[in-house]
């Protein structure tokens, strides 16, 4: 016996549109709250088989939690007091590399330069040769052109002379305008720019708020870790009874396939990309490039961005080898490092270990970057991937969020059977 398929109610189509545009907009109004939460999950599915793996060593939930914790926002610490560090390095060596830069200006202007005064030659040479050929057409309109300037030449003459006459006239009459108006002129008015002055504690006040800023929203997110670990079993269980209680009845088989699949995908990248900015920094390092370790943590963030990511982390240690580096040749052995480092990535390693865990086509990745990125900003554009392998991997299960595994989904979702209730 088969069922056929719920027809929505009249007007129910328009009601589902509007309510989807309100969750949207809610999220781009609450992202300040929604992207601690959504980098705190992420960072927890990464963090849950070495917290399991802790608790099979006889560890207690409390002390796995922790000590998984204290590991990977320690890593994280030292990494941040590198980049900080490397940063404050090259904004004080920045005006140093100021004669490089200008000296391989001036070569590429002066190269410029002669190639365009070569192409420039050419042409002129050209219009020679083509005027050449056309001045004999052209001589008898010259002549014809002659005669009639000198027939002009009495009449323009008389005209000059009375012009010249009322010239005289009015020249009187000016000065006399002018002299009356700089006798009524007021002096000049004097202008004096006062500098305001500023309170220091209000320039200390709002460097304090910029300067803790990120401490405070990496601290937000490490509590929120720390919390979602421990009460990670209590929240299985609490959805499994939900589950039970409801038509959703695969709710255990569904979080199961969530976490493993999400969890597997993101440790794989972050391997990949560690290795990655591992290889960046090293190469940078032998090349003499300044402040490899911040180039190779940037390499590592920025290839989390679908495409575009690898592209924006040459983009920096490429410039500064062209004001850094004297001769043309490390630039040039830069780009190579990359290419070289991206080519390992993207045809050895990326096939190996992701294959088939992110389960999402590339069309799904340019999409959901550019959703993602309009949503929550540059936070949303590195978040996109593990968000729409979430979302594809829910849409397994909820049919809500079929259409979007129908999509982007490199694997086909299975159909549910006939009279095989699915959940909403």
């Amino acid at each position: 016996m088969t069922t056929k398929p719920k027809r929505l109610p009249a007007g129910a189509a328009p009601i589902r549109v509007i309510s989807w545009i309100a969750v949207l907009a809610a999220m781009h109004a609450g992202q300040e709250i929604l992207v601690p939460v959504a980098l705190a999950i992420l960072i927890s599915f990464v963090l849950r088989p070495l917290v399991v793996r802790l608790k099979v060593l006889g560890l207690s939930n409390i002390l796995a939690v922790i000590s998984a914790c204290t590991v990977a926002f320690g890593i994280l610490i030292v990494l941040g007091v590198l980049v900080g560090w490397q940063l404050a390095d090259l904004t004080a060596h920045l005006p140093d590399y100021r004669q490089n830069l200008v000296t391989k200006i001036r070569t590429i202007r002066n190269t410029e330069e002669g190639h365009l005064s070569r192409l420039t030659g050419t042409v002129d040479e050209i219009k020679k040769e083509l005027t050449a050929t056309t001045t004999p057409s052209t001589a008898p309109a010259t002549t014809t052109s002659r005669q009639t300037n000198r027939m002009d030449a009495p009449s323009a003459a008389q005209s000059g002379g009375v012009g010249r006459e009322g010239g005289a006239g009015g020249k009187g009459g000016a000065g006399g305008k002018g002299g009356a108006g700089a006798a009524s002129s007021e002096p000049p008015v004097k202008v004096e720019v006062v500098k305001q002055s500023v309170d220091p504690f209000d320039a200390l006040s709002g460097w304090l708020q910029l300067a803790l800023a990120p401490f405070t929203a990496f601290a937000v997110v490490a509590l929120l870790v720390v919390f979602i670990l421990l009460y990670w079993d209590d929240t299985h269980r609490r959805m499994t009874d939900i589950s039970m209680r409801s038509d959703f009845r695969n709710a255990p088989l569904f979080m199961d396939e969530v976490s493993d699949r999400l969890s597997s995908y993101l440790r794989a990248q972050l391997l990949i990309n560690s290795l990655y900015g591992l290889g960046i920094g090293l190469g940078l390092l032998f090349l003499g490039v300044p402040n490899p370790i911040l180039w190779g943590v940037v390499a590592c963030v920025a290839r989390f961005v679908p495409y575009v990511g690898p592209f924006l982390a040459a983009a920096f240690p490429i410039l500064i080898s062209i004001a850094a580096i004297e001769p043309w040749k490390g630039t040039f052995m830069t780009v190579g490092v990359f290419v070289i480092a991206e080519f390992a990535m993207s045809f050895t390693l990326e096939p190996w270990f992701l294959g088939s865990k992110a389960g999402v086509t590339g069309l799904g990745m340019v999409v959901s970057a550019l959703f993602w990125g309009s949503l929550w900003g540059p936070v949303g554009v590195v978040l996109s991937v593990p968000m729409t392998v979430f979302l594809v991997a829910m849409g397994r299960h909820v049919s809500t969020l079929r259409y979007v595994t129908e999509l982007f989904a490199t694997e086909k979702p299975d159909r549910p059977k006939d009279g095989q209730p699915v959940p909403e």
